[in-house]
């Protein structure tokens, strides 16, 4: 079982436009509600993929009743924890004609002591052995940094691989308990290590994914955008190449990334076909105005065109 954990999860309003104006008065063209937030993005490419999935998080008043009856439609296993608080709505503008989006997320609500405890007991009750846990997104306020830093011990020791994508100090948390994995794009692992590193440095770019991995992950995967991404396992490093598309609206297709890995892995899949997978659904969401796999997209198809350059030991 694949079990995705978003601690803030969201709804998500797109709003597309012609184009984006400040100070002046904005009309949308089509408008997309859908469940939102980077563990509900996972978790329906999983489903759109054929794959079992079920979602934990605080889901709170109107917005949260709006995403356990989504779950059910998507045939997500629903397990949020219910909160006194709102569950937020984001908003996601997006241009068509200069492809820019514009994200405004909200800080999501405030989380008392015994929700958080809740959550986490729910989750670790459900763990076995084999299952893949994706603790994904940003923490809601009142959850402290170290939240999933916390959760990857607990679910690996029920025999879980712990998959860790987030960013800032939750991220840095997490990474020196040595979950199974960890996503990241470039950004995230400059702000995680503190320094500057150009996307054209493949040494220093593998030099830190390996140091991740002498801190206990079995798996580092950084992500490049269109430029594809590095994959690392202490026996392995792959550059992964993805074709060139018309974007629409990259945002999520790290999400979808993880989408496509995970469903290869919990089906008994390798890291090189979890990795084609997930980058050809990384691309196919790119090519969708929705975080989703677009139905016109074969994305099986797509995954042939991924090239996998497997680098030197030395680099």
């Amino acid at each position: 079982m694949i079990r995705v954990l978003q601690a803030n999860p969201a709804m998500d309003r797109i709003e597309v436009l012609a184009r984006f104006d400040l100070d002046a008065v904005n009309r949308s063209v089509e408008v997309h509600v859908m469940p939102g937030g980077k563990g509900l993005n996972v978790a329906r490419g999983i489903r759109q993929l054929g794959g079992e999935v079920t979602a934990y998080g605080f889901a709170g008043g109107f917005v949260g009743a709006f995403l356990r009856d989504a779950c059910w439609t998507l045939g997500i296993g629903d397990r949020h924890t219910s909160i006194a608080g709102e569950t937020r709505i984001c908003t996601i503008l997006v241009e068509r004609e200069t492809s820019r989006c514009t994200v405004l997320n909200e800080p999501g609500p405030e989380i008392a002591p015994n929700e958080a405890s809740a959550l986490v007991a729910a989750l670790v009750a459900d763990c076995r052995r084999g299952d893949i846990v994706v603790l994904s997104g940003s923490l809601p306020r009142g959850v402290p940094d170290a939240f999933y830093a916390e959760l990857i011990g607990s679910v690996q020791v029920a025999g879980a691989r712990a998959i860790v994508d987030t960013a800032g100090p939750p991220l840095r948390e997490s990474m020196v308990r040595g979950p199974w994995m960890v996503k990241l794009n470039l950004r995230e692992l400059r702000e995680a290590l503190g320094t500057e590193l150009d996307e054209a440095d493949s040494p220093a770019i593998v030099g830190a994914m390996r140091a991740q991995l002498d801190r206990g992950s079995a798996v580092v995967v950084v992500t490049l955008g269109a430029a594809g991404l590095f994959a690392a396992t202490a026996g392995e490093v792959w550059r992964v190449t993805v074709p060139r598309i018309a974007a629409l609206n990259a945002i999520g297709s790290g999400d979808l990334f993880l989408s496509g890995f995970t469903t290869v892995l919990s089906s008994g899949g390798g890291i090189e076909e979890g990795l084609r997978l997930g980058a050809a659904c990384g691309v196919a969401n790119a090519m969708s105005v929705t975080p989703e796999l677009p139905a016109s997209i074969d994305v099986r198809e797509l995954a042939s065109q991924v090239r996998l350059e497997r680098l030197e030991p030395g680099l």
